[in-house]
Formats: structure tokens, C-alpha cells, sequence
């Protein structure tokens, strides 16, 4: 209530909202705060989200209808992975309908500026590009929307022992061939030379103690999502 108080006494003065999580797009204070800046007819304040897109729709509200009554939408859109693999890193996730609400994004609110906000993580490791290149050739994404985030703990690259190391640098260089975007390639190598030069692999038993964790509670495997990385867990 007190920042509901203080936002509507500012309203005139506000230039710009960022709305991050949890997920925004499941919270009633960020359908709140948008009825306010149409009430109020700030079309232009600038718009910005992080949000794994999982729904576009909260109870009977639709959050296109809103994102085409102003100018200025710009949306990171956290998605680490596709298909089977996506559903394990973000339990519960569902790549199809992930990709039903990127379409209708891009032909419902054309305006809106979508990029691909990638936490890059030992599951995700070779399976980055995959995702990245399947979202370019459906013109979902342009191919210099994307930007990477290393992930720290036990899930950072760092943890790797040296030989998948020298896979995941490999499996990068390999792709990295086919990408023209200089600041795609150039984030790209500096994610791996921070790789390679930090040795976190004494942390890689919390690693496999986790997953083998979460596989009980969640009745998954591993092994079967990541059988590129099985020797982990098997080893």
C-alpha cells in the first residue's frame, strides 16, 4: 500500500518500470501498476521486464492487450534451454507453449522488443545453441538478441572437471562458426575464458548430490535429459 500511495503521488514524474521476479507476469501488482499508467495515459513511459514467459495471461487479463497501449516495451526473456531440457532446469516449464507465446508476442505486439536472456549453467552447456538457432530460424528472435549470464555455485561452468571443459570450449568454437553477431561471439568467448580460468571442481560433488536429490523428489533423471554429461553422475 505505502509504494501504491507514493507511486500514484508521482505518477506525472515516472519515466520508466521495470518489473522482474519471481515472475511479473503472474503478479496482481504489475496488472495494478499498468491500469494505473493507462488511467493516468502514460503511453510513453518505457516498459521492461525479465520474465521466462511460461503465460502471457493472469485470471481474464491478457498482457498484450496492455503492451499495445504503449510505446515502449522491452522484454528479457529468461529461457536457458528447449524441449526436455527446459522442463528439467525450470521444473514445470513447457517449451511448447513458451513458443506459442513467443509467436503471438511477434504477431500481436510487433513493437515489442524481445531478447534472449540465457543463465548459462553445467545442464544447459550444450544445449544453448541448439535453442538459440531453432528461435532464429523461426524469426522469433534476430540472431544478435541474445545475451549471456554465467550462473555461480554449484551449477557454474567453473565446476567442470578439465576434459568436459575442453568439450564445452570445443562444442562453443564449433557453433560459434555459424554466428555473424560479433557481441553474441564476443560474450560467448569471454564466458569460456572464465571457465577455463577458474577451477571450481571441488564444488562439483554439491552438484551431483543436488541432482540426485531433485531426481528423487521429482521422480526425473538426469542421465536420460543430459546424457552428454551422464560420466557426472555415473563417475
Amino acid at each position: 500500500n505505502e509504494f501504491f500511495e507514493f507511486f500514484i503521488k508521482n505518477i506525472d514524474h515516472v519515466t520508466e518500470f521495470y518489473f522482474c521476479g519471481g515472475e511479473p507476469l503472474m503478479m496482481e501488482e504489475h496488472y495494478r501498476v499498468l491500469d494505473l499508467l493507462i488511467q493516468h495515459k502514460k503511453f510513453d513511459v518505457a516498459i521492461r521486464y525479465n520474465s521466462n514467459l511460461t503465460t502471457l495471461k493472469l485470471k481474464d487479463r491478457n498482457v498484450i492487450d496492455y503492451w499495445r497501449q504503449f510505446k515502449n516495451v522491452k522484454i528479457s526473456a529468461s529461457i536457458d534451454a528447449g524441449w526436455e531440457q527446459l522442463g528439467y532446469i525450470r521444473h514445470g516449464a513447457d517449451w511448447d507453449s513458451i513458443i506459442d507465446n513467443l509467436k503471438a508476442i511477434r504477431q500481436d505486439a510487433g513493437h515489442v522488443e524481445l531478447i534472449l536472456g540465457v543463465t548459462v549453467n553445467i545442464l544447459n552447456a550444450f544445449h544453448i545453441f541448439r535453442m538459440y538457432k531453432y528461435l532464429v530460424n523461426l524469426h522469433l528472435i534476430q540472431p544478435y538478441e541474445i545475451y549471456f549470464i554465467p550462473v555461480g555455485g554449484n551449477m557454474s561452468l567453473s565446476c567442470l572437471p578439465v576434459e568436459l571443459k575442453e568439450r564445452v570450449t570445443q562444442h562453443w568454437l564449433n557453433e560459434l562458426k555459424n554466428v555473424n553477431e560479433r557481441n553474441v561471439i564476443d560474450s560467448a568467448l569471454a564466458l569460456l575464458k572464465e571457465m577455463n580460468d577458474i577451477d571450481k571442481h571441488y564444488m562439483l560433488t554439491n552438484f551431483v548430490r543436488e541432482m540426485k536429490q531433485l531426481d528423487s523428489k521429482r521422480n526425473e533423471n538426469f542421465v536420460e535429459v543430459f546424457p552428454e554429461l551422464k560420466e557426472l553422475l555415473n563417475g
